[in-house]
């Protein structure tokens, strides 16, 4: 069989193709802005019990029970379909995931594979992509990492390799990951917490087995890991080891000490042992004002501390002076209102939110640091009783929402707030009666909020609030792209606007967070020639799109990551991002050296990016790739991405102008491709049973993998049966 590939239709077809067919995907969705359950994973009763939701990459992860898997991670886009287990540990025992921390768009966490105890795993939201980062115990001993904190493309950990508790790093990879330096030798631990990243280093509470728990900082280096200063001198611990501690703002890190004389007061430095100095003695004496909560906010640090006069603890200030510690309300001249504890301090647009007690009870009030514009938000149950009181303060999609009551009962549910009495509500009553559906886990995800709640009948599920499909569709080709650190990576977008109306403030922003930079700018979609300002957003009319150019400058070096973006106008919701289907995500890596760099195009015989195959049956399409990077043996294959679909692919090399293989058709194959050079190919498909038409994830996948098993390219193609 002969599949010819031609590049006739140009990049405007590479472009506006996937468009199209996501127009059809998001076309009738449903409308709504209830709370809505994501899924019942563990029917019955019992729940599933989710937990430790966690926003990596346009993903939420999270931990839940299955009667099937156990205790395991799933991972979710925040539709049903797209949420699924990454059984790490297989069959009914459980994995116990743990200390889910977002790097470079994947998760980091622990877990317990079972052969080598509790251990480092990533995963990119995929059953492929979930493997365990570094066996640090060997064996099936149990290093226990925890304490993640990112300084530049690396994170912080402490564990136990054998050698006592201590401090490691690692880049995501089995080669990067390593012990920094044992700071208590032997099998003595200097059991490092509060791992935080300040101005460039990573620093910590640490005790070397003769200085106690004190401050330490590092640069991953043995000979930079180094004690900053012994706030009390001696075996005693001069830095608080319980509670938050270590809070930077702007060029200050801030702290809770005790040196021995004042007590726990609140202290800074700025990384030196001269500069590590007591801010204020708020209480004078030995017994201290218990510095707490500390939270940097509008260039200032707020912490409550203990009672100086009367009455529970307030809500102070810093500017890092003595002369600018300040309680923010005082508690004998404005409604006896005091800080609860703990406070969940949560900043929410010129404001900072917390949870207060007063004559009107615990209820949610605000503060933008003066005494005078610090006030009660809503009285949700009025009297002494307060609304029992609100938990979960988390700001998603523009608002701010908590878990409250507004009746003596624990009936728990969803509320919303503008920051105004009038703007404070309660979005559904999930669990009506007594009970509640005590919202828990709350967690912005692209741009509405997950959740765990309990309806009364499912047991705690995952809920979601079901927010109106966005008007806006998005496609980006090419899919892949591996560049030199320093050099721009460049593709093109297309935004369709689906709405009857204009939209404005059309733009395209990074939602991942890796080391680069980007750009982007408008252009006229039959040239590709820019045409509007770099990072300016357009207006799109009704039913029209708007292309774009796209780039990505890297700083250093990127681990291969499929990045996502954030296709929005103005007032509307991004456009539904697909991961690992090569829609509108970047499989993106920057290296020192030149690597293969593979822009990939598919081409279908219908030219709408859509194949049929009949059931028991084939059909082929064309795939065309071209190498602007370095000289490389790769691998090309085909599958189904993240879906099992009935399908049985397979390829072959193509002659680019007969379009008759030339190569074995095989489920991979093998081939040089050399630097500024093209090569075409040829995709089988065989149905065994029906696929249905679903555009967005039933796609047949092209990928090109370098010697080092590397993606340096890929591309992706509709498929359904006819």
């Amino acid at each position: 069989m002969s599949m010819r590939f031609t590049t006739r239709a140009g990049w405007l077809s590479w472009v506006q193709l996937p468009a199209l067919v996501l127009m059809m995907a998001v076309g009738g969705a449903a409308q709504t802005e209830e709370p809505q359950q994501l899924l019942d994973l563990y029917p019955g009763a019992t729940g599933s019990n989710p937990d430790l939701f966690t926003n990596v990459n346009t993903f939420a992860f999270f931990r839940a029970n299955h009667p099937d898997y156990g205790s395991e991670l799933w991972a979710s886009d925040g539709t049903p379909a797209g949420t699924q287990v990454l059984d790490i540990r297989p069959g009914s025992a459980s994995s116990a995931p743990a200390q889910l921390f977002a790097f470079a768009g994947v998760a980091l966490f622990v877990a317990n594979g079972g052969e080598s105890g509790v251990e480092l795993w990533r995963s990119d939201g995929s059953p492929a992509g979930t493997w365990q980062v570094a066996d640090i115990r060997a064996g099936g001993a149990s290093s226990f990492p925890s304490g993640f904190a990112r300084v530049g493309n690396e994170v912080f950990f402490s564990a136990d390799g054998g050698e006592g508790r201590e401090l490691w790093v690692t880049d995501g990879t089995t080669a990067g990951t390593r012990l920094v330096r044992d700071i208590q030798p032997g099998s003595g631990s200097s059991s490092p917490q509060h791992l935080t990243h300040f101005d460039g280093a990573v620093y910590f509470v640490a005790s070397d087995g003769i200085h106690g728990a004190e401050l330490w900082r590092s640069d991953g280096t043995l000979t930079g890991t180094v004690l900053v200063r012994d706030i009390q001198p001696g075996p005693a611990d001069g830095v608080l080891i319980s509670g938050p501690n270590l809070v930077p703002v702007e060029q200050t890190l801030y702290l809770r000490a005790d040196d021995g004389i004042s007590g726990v007061e609140l202290w800074r430095t700025d990384g030196t042992a001269e500069g590590t100095a007591l801010v204020a003695d708020v209480r004078p004496g030995p017994d201290g004002s218990e510095a707490n909560r500390l939270f940097g906010f509008a260039g200032l640090m707020f912490f409550s501390a203990g009672p100086v006069a009367v009455g529970g603890r307030e809500l102070w200030l810093t500017d890092g002076t003595a002369e600018g510690t300040v309680p923010i309300v005082n508690i004998q001249a404005n409604t006896n209102m005091r800080i609860a504890d703990p406070p969940e301090l949560t900043a929410f647009g010129d404001h900072l939110y917390f949870r207060g007690q007063s004559v009107a009870g615990t209820e949610l009030w605000r503060t933008d640091g003066s005494s005078e514009n610090t006030a009660l938000v809503a009285d949700l149950l009025p009297g002494a009783s307060g609304s029992t009181p609100p938990k979960d303060l988390t700001v998603a999609d523009g608002a701010l929402y908590f878990a409250a009551t507004s009746s003596p009962g624990p009936d728990y549910e969803l509320w919303r707030t503008d920051g105004t009495a009038a703007g404070t509500q309660r979005l559904a009553d999930i669990n009506p009666g007594d009970e509640g559906s005590d919202p828990d886990s709350l967690t912005s995800v692209r741009d509405t909020l997950l959740f765990a709640a309990d309806d009364g009948s499912t047991g705690s599920e995952p809920w979601i609030l079901a927010k109106a499909p966005s008007p806006v569709a998005a496609a980006m080709l090419p899919a892949s792209r591996s560049v030199q650190v320093a050099s721009s990576a460049t593709a093109f977008a297309t935004l369709l606007n689906t709405s009857s109306e204009l939209l404005d403030g059309c733009r395209i922003e990074l939602a991942t967070d890796i080391d680069a930079v980007l750009s982007y700018a408008a252009t006229d979609p039959l040239t590709n020639l820019v045409t509007g300002e770099p990072d300016t957003p357009v207006s799109i009319a009704a039913g029209a799109g708007q292309t774009f150019v796209v780039s990505l400058t890297p700083s250093g070096p990127v681990q291969p990551v499929d990045v996502r973006f954030r296709f929005r106008c103005a007032d509307t919701p991004i456009a539904p991002i697909f991961p690992n289907a090569a829609i509108n995500t970047l499989l993106f890596s920057a290296s020192e050296d030149l690597v293969p760099d593979i822009i990939a195009q598919g081409i279908t015989p219908s030219g709408d990016g859509i194949l049929d195959v009949p059931v028991d049956g084939s059909s082929a399409f064309a795939v065309g790739g071209f190498n602007v990077g370095a000289t490389a043996d790769v691998m090309v294959s085909a599958d189904s991405g993240d879906a099992a679909l009935p399908l049985d692919l397979q390829v072959c090399q193509t002659d680019p102008v007969s379009g008759v293989c030339t190569t074995a058709v095989t489920a991979a194959l093998q081939t040089t491709l050399a630097g500024a050079s093209s090569a075409s190919f040829a995709v089988f498909a065989n149905a065994s049973a029906e696929v249905p038409f679903d555009p967005a994830r039933h796609r047949i996948v092209v990928r090109f993998r370098d010697a080092d098993g590397e993606l340096r390219g890929a591309t992706s193609v509709a498929v359904r049966t006819n």
